[in-house]
């Protein structure tokens, strides 16, 4: 039989997302599916967990052609990128990037930081301002320009600004640092996980419907 593997469509995936904090990508093995994955729930206070069943399992239908691992590969690729998932590090974290931070708690001065969103300059702006946050308690979230970075231990203290005032916030190794890429009107579909910030309620009905899972 001749050997000719086709690209894998991510259209043809839901990817489940639940819970809140650094993202942990989840694969199952054959013959099982997503669902897999549910004994991961008490996790859900401390990660982001984002699982999918593989072609031909469960809520995923079975391709047409021929794949291959680089395929599943250049997949899963694809459909980090329609959820706006960006790999991203701290040396990503530079001065003058504008952020956004979810820290839980103090050491030595600093805010200490469970994620950081590196925003696109097309982005800068959005929600500034250091306000509390609902991930866990004592929780804040803050989004600022970088205005300067110190080297502390392993990891980085940034000094960030907004309009009326600076925090200073300790990145660690564990933070979470993610950066966003841009979607389309395509990719908001059911199933799709969404995070929808500063919501206006308009008089007329909306065509999206966004529901707690």
């Amino acid at each position: 039989m001749n050997w000719n593997p086709k690209p894998l469509d991510p259209a043809d995936v839901t990817v489940h997302r639940r819970g809140r904090g650094k993202p942990l990508i989840l694969l199952h093995c054959l013959g099982m599916d997503w669902r897999f994955w549910d004994v991961l729930e008490p996790l859900t206070d401390q990660f982001e967990l984002i699982a999918y069943s593989l072609p031909g399992h469960h809520d995923t239908k079975v391709p047409k052609g021929q794949y291959g691992e680089a395929e599943l590969s250049e997949q899963l690729r694809a459909l980090m990128k329609r959820e706006g998932i960006a790999k991203a590090s701290l040396a990503d974290i530079t001065s003058g990037k504008f952020i956004g931070t979810t820290t839980v708690g103090e050491r030595n001065g600093s805010l200490v930081a469970e994620e950081v969103h590196i925003f696109p300059e097309s982005m800068r702006g959005t929600g500034e301002g250091h306000r509390d946050w609902d991930l866990r308690p004592q929780s804040k979230m803050t989004n600022a320009n970088v205005a300067e970075i110190k080297n502390m231990g392993d990891g980085k203290v940034l000094t960030i600004k907004y309009k009326g005032g600076e925090k200073q916030v300790l990145v660690t190794p564990r933070t979470s640092v993610v950066s966003f890429e841009p979607a389309s009107r395509s990719d908001l579909k059911p199933g799709a996980g969404v995070f929808v910030n500063n919501a206006e309620r308009l008089p007329f009905p909306t065509s999206v419907t966004v529901k707690n899972s």
